[in-house]
């Protein structure tokens, strides 16, 4: 997409949104910095296979996985289904 046509969608002017897309992309490079140039923490082996089983499940539609996995304190919502976990 371009600029112009972002700028159009928001009703803004293409420098306003040349400038916030500058200042999106110094933000991942600024955060790298302030942390030692690190960048994210590597994943551990149990979040990786509570990753792959969520993202299986995910992709099976298997709502009862989805559930044993999601903390109680997690909300899922699938628009623009009416499907809601809780």
């Amino acid at each position: 997409m371009l600029a112009s046509e972002v700028a159009d969608l928001h009703g803004c002017t293409l420098a306003s949104t040349n400038s916030a897309l500058h200042r999106a992309r110094a933000t991942p490079a600024e955060r790298r910095s302030r942390a030692g140039g690190l960048g994210s923490p590597a994943v551990g082996g149990a979040q990786r296979v509570l990753a792959e089983r969520y993202a299986t499940a995910f992709s099976r539609y298997d709502m009862e996985e989805l559930r044993l996995l999601l903390h109680v304190d997690a909300t899922l919502s699938l628009p623009p289904y009416a499907k809601w976990m809780h």
